[in-house]
């Protein structure tokens, strides 16, 4: 597979991908956490609850987009197919 690090960027699909300096990567991140300290639990909850639909929304227009002859209940099983794989079984 071609997707590999390449110094300080990403090779995918045959283009680099520049990736921004680890100081600032960790200045993110930091300014991130400080933000999510100040939210109250309710706040939180709201914005996990809403990336995880986001990233539902993406996963399966990736589905889509990979697979563009499935109908929408064929992308629905897949979907849930692909997503019971991600479940950790040691519950």
């Amino acid at each position: 597979m071609k997707d590999a690090l390449a110094g300080r960027g990403l090779l995918q699909k045959g283009h680099l991908i520049k990736l921004p300096p680890q100081s600032q990567v960790a200045e993110a991140h930091e300014a991130r956490l400080r933000v999510l300290r100040s939210m109250t639990p309710e706040q939180r909850l709201v914005q996990a609850l809403e990336l995880s639909d986001f990233v539902r929304t993406l996963f399966r227009q990736g589905l889509r987009l990979r697979f563009p002859t499935l109908t929408d209940d064929e992308i629905n099983s897949l979907f849930l197919e692909r997503l019971d794989l991600c479940h950790n079984r040691n519950y």
